[in-house]
């Protein structure tokens, strides 16, 4: 498996789209106000499906807040919120291989859930969203900071 890199830990909020006009969305981003807010991550597991899993990550509950700042982001970028459901996560790691239960790794699969905790009680405090750009490498998707918001 390969770990993701500490400064490559993130949660999104938005998926990635393409766009030229960086200073044009800062400038909508700037605009939104939201007070800091506390998440909580409760297990770290396979994900995005156990059946297929290509990644193990933490992962927790939505909260109101970070729904709303959610739809705050998408009304001022002008895009129609994503219909699938939100799910809280942070990719920990990402799977090289197939550890499908069915595949002859699936037992590998469960050993390594073995030293993973099933429950976590990891909190955080949200006081600011990031606009990255993404750039993908052969080893892993790097992400460069192009601007921070504060919440306040």
């Amino acid at each position: 498996m390969r770990w993701v890199k500490p400064k490559n830990l993130h949660i999104t909020l938005v998926p990635p789209w393409q766009s030229e006009g960086i200073e044009a969305i800062s400038h909508k981003l700037k605009a939104i106000s939201f007070t800091p807010f506390e998440i909580k991550f409760e297990s770290i597991s396979f994900g995005p499906n156990k059946n297929d899993p290509k990644l193990i990550w933490a992962s927790g509950t939505a909260t109101k807040e970070i729904l709303d700042l959610r739809l705050k982001i998408y009304e001022a970028l002008g895009q129609k919120a994503d219909e699938r459901p939100f799910r809280l996560h942070m990719t920990l790691a990402r799977l090289p291989f197939d550890f499908a239960p069915s595949t002859p790794l699936g037992s590998f699969a469960q050993d390594i859930l073995r030293f993973l905790p099933e429950n976590v009680k990891w909190r955080m405090v949200v006081d600011r969203f990031v606009l990255y750009e993404s750039l993908l490498k052969p080893e892993g998707a790097e992400y460069e900071v192009l601007e921070e918001f504060r919440l306040e």
